[in-house]
C-alpha cells in the first residue's frame, strides 16, 4: 500500500489523491465483528491555542530521489549481535552527537522508520530489510547501547518463520521499557487488501535479546492490521489494529491491552474478555504469561476511523489515535482518545479534540505521545496557520483530573507541505516533532523541532536538521526522546556510499 510519503509526492505535484495520517491505505474492505471492548464517559473539547516562537539551529543537507523499493524476500534465523559503533562527546542543546546506520544496512531498507529508546538503549527498524534464508518474513530491529559514550550495535533481531503463519513485514512500530520490547509486524498484502498482524516480545537476559512472545488478535479478528502500532509500559503493552470491528460491527479500529499474568488464570479476571476474544500467545524461552485485559474501541465514529493506527501508555493511560475521524458533514479530522484503569478495568476517560480549526484531512491523531499528566497529539494535514498540509501538534494537559488543551505547536519557520507533525516523542517537559518534508536544506530533507516550556509557556526552543544526505531523506520521519537526547529516523538518508539506507541522528537535548 502507498506510504503518506508517495500520495503527498504525488499531491504535490498535481495528481489528485487523499492522505491518510499513518499510512495511506484503502478503506474498501470490510473487517470482522467482535465485542467485549471498554468505552464510557466523558467527551471533551478544549480550547485555547498558542503559536509559540522560539530559535531555530545548525544543520546541513542533502540531494538524489527515490526509486520503487524492490519485495523483499525473507529473513534470517533469530537475534544475531553486531556490534559497531559512532558518537561524538558533550554537546550544546539540540547538537548533533551521533549519526549511524545498521551494520549491515542496505539500499531501501528503511532503516529508521520507527525509533524507540529507553535510557541507553535504542531500537531502530529497517521494515524493508530482506532475508532470503527465510521464506516470506522480511524486515529487521537493530539494537544500540550507549557504553563509554558511544552508541554500538548489540544486536539484530530478524524475523523468524515460525512467529507468525503468514508473509509479514516486521517493524512497523516499535516501544522498549527496560529490558523488555515489543515489536510490530503486518503481514505482506497488496494495496487493496487488510493486513493480518502480530505484536512480538522480547527480554533482554545476560546481555542478550530473545523473544518470548507472540501477541495476536482474537478469534474472529484476522486483517484488523493488529501490530499496526505498538507502546509498552513495564508489564503491560498497548496494541494498534486500525481495520478491526468494535462489538457493533463498525470497523472503527480498536486496540488491545495486555499485561503479565499475576498468577490468576485468564477466566476469573473481571475487566479480561471473553474467551473467544482473548489473544493466543506463544511462550517463548524464560517468558511470563501475557494475557488480554481489555478491548479498547471509541465511544463515537464509524468505519473507517482508523482507531488505533497510532498508540501510547504510560502506567494507567493510554492515548489511542483515530487520525481518520469523519465528522457529520464527511470532513476527515481526527480524534485521540484516552482510557485510564482502574480498579482492574480500563475505561473511556475523555475524547481529544483541537479546537475551532478543526478541518478536513487535518489527521489529528496520525502520532501521539504520553508522558504523565501530557499528551501530545500530531495533525500533520492541518493548513492552519502555515498552509497546505503545514502540520501542528498539540499539547494536552491534565489539571485537577481534567485534560485540557494547553498548546497549539507551530514552527517559527513553518510551510506549506512540510508535514509538521510526522512524528512525535515527549519526555517530562521536552516535545519532538518531526516533519519530514520540509525542504530548509534540500527538497523533502525534513527536519525535526524541540519544544520546551519557557515562563509557563511551550516555546520552540531549536530546529534540528540533518547534516549529511541528499533530496528526499525524510529526516523527521520517526522520533525519539530519552535521558537527555532526541533521536531522529531519516530513511532515506545516503550510508556508506550507498543511497537510500536510512540513518538515526542523536541530539542532545
Amino acid at each position: 500500500m502507498p506510504s503518506r510519503r508517495s500520495v503527498l509526492a504525488a499531491l504535490i505535484a498535481g495528481v489528485g489523491g487523499a492522505l491518510a495520517g499513518c499510512s495511506f491505505e484503502s478503506s474498501d474492505d470490510e473487517s470482522p465483528a467482535s465485542d467485549g471492548e471498554t468505552t464510557a464517559d466523558a467527551t471533551v473539547t478544549p480550547t485555547a491555542t498558542l503559536t509559540p516562537t522560539g530559535t531555530p539551529a545548525n544543520g546541513a543537507s542533502p540531494t538524489p530521489t527515490r526509486t520503487p523499493s524492490p519485495v523483499p524476500t525473507t529473513a534470517e534465523p533469530s537475534p544475531t549481535a553486531t556490534p559497531t559503533a559512532t558518537a561524538t562527546p558533550t554537546a550544546a542543546n539540540g547538537e548533533r552527537v551521533a549519526r549511524f546506520s545498521g551494520e549491515d544496512s542496505q539500499q531501501y531498507d528503511e532503516f529508521g522508520q520507527s525509533v524507540a529508546a529507553d535510557g541507553e538503549t535504542l531500537f531502530v527498524a529497517a521494515p524493508e530489510d530482506s532475508h532470503p534464508d527465510v521464506g516470506g518474513a522480511y524486515g529487521s530491529v537493530y539494537v544500540f547501547d550507549r557504553v563509554d559514550g558511544e552508541w554500538t550495535q548489540r544486536a539484530k533481531l530478524v524475523p523468524e518463520a515460525e512467529a507468525l503463519p503468514f508473509d509479514y513485514q516486521f517493524g512497523t512500530d516499535l516501544s522498549v521499557s527496560g529490558d523488555r520490547a515489543v515489536v510490530g509486524a503486518l503481514e505482506a498484502v497488496g494495496t487493496h487488501e487488510l493486513p493480518d498482524g502480530g505484536a512480538l516480545v522480547y527480554e533482554r537476559a545476560d546481555d542478550e535479546w530473545q523473544r518470548t512472545a507472540v501477541l495476536r488478535s482474537g478469534a474472529g479478528q484476522k486483517h484488523d492490521g493488529f501490530g499496526r502500532s505498538v507502546a509498552l509500559d513495564g508489564d503491560r503493552i498497548l496494541v494498534g489494529a486500525p481495520y478491526g470491528d468494535r462489538a457493533d460491527g463498525t470497523g472503527t479500529g480498536v486496540a488491545y491491552a495486555y499485561a503479565l499474568a499475576d498468577g490468576r488464570s485468564a477466566t476469573d479476571t473481571a475487566d479480561r474478555s471473553s474467551e473467544s476474544e482473548r489473544s493466543a500467545v506463544e511462550e517463548g524461552p524464560a517468558a511470563g504469561e501475557w494475557t488480554q485485559r481489555a478491548k479498547l474501541a471509541p465511544p463515537d465514529g464509524g468505519d473507517h476511523d482508523r482507531f488505533g493506527c497510532s498508540v501510547a501508555l504510560d502506567g494507567e493511560t493510554a492515548l489511542v489515535g483515530a487520525y481518520n475521524f469523519e465528522t457529520s458533514d464527511g470532513d476527515n479530522v481526527g480524534k485521540a482518545y484516552l482510557f485510564e484503569r482502574a480498579d482492574g478495568e480500563w475505561g473511556h476517560r475523555t475524547t481529544l479534540t483541537p479546537t475551532a480549526d478543526h478541518d478536513h484531512e487535518d489527521y489529528f491523531g496520525s502520532s501521539v505521545a504520553l508522558d504523565g499528566t501530557t499528551a501530545l497529539v500530531a495533525s500533520w494535514g492541518d493548513d492552519d496557520p502555515n498552509g497546505f498540509y503545514a502540520g501542528s501538534a498539540y499539547v494536552f494537559e491534565r489539571i485537577e483530573g481534567r485534560w485540557i488543551m494547553d498548546t497549539k505547536l507551530v514552527p517559527d519557520d513553518g510551510e506549506r507541505e512540510q508535514v509538521f507533525g510526522s512524528s512525535v516523542a515527549l519526555d517530562g517537559d521536552t516535545a519532538l516533532v518531526g516533519a519530514e518534508h520540509d525542504d530548509t536544506e534540500r527538497d523533502n530533507a525534513g527536519s525535526a523541532y524541540l519544544f520546551e516550556p519557557e515562563s509557563g509557556e511551550w516555546a520552540q526552543r531549536t530546529k534540528l536538521l540533518p547534516d549529511e544526505g541528499t533530496d528526499s531523506d525524510l529526516f523527521g520521519t520517526s522520533a525519539a526522546l530519552a535521558d537527555g537526547r532526541g533521536f531522529v529516523g531519516a530513511i532515506h538518508e545516503e550510508s556508506e556510499g550507498t543511497d537510500e539506507t536510512g540513518a538515526v541522528y542523536v541530539f542532545s537535548t
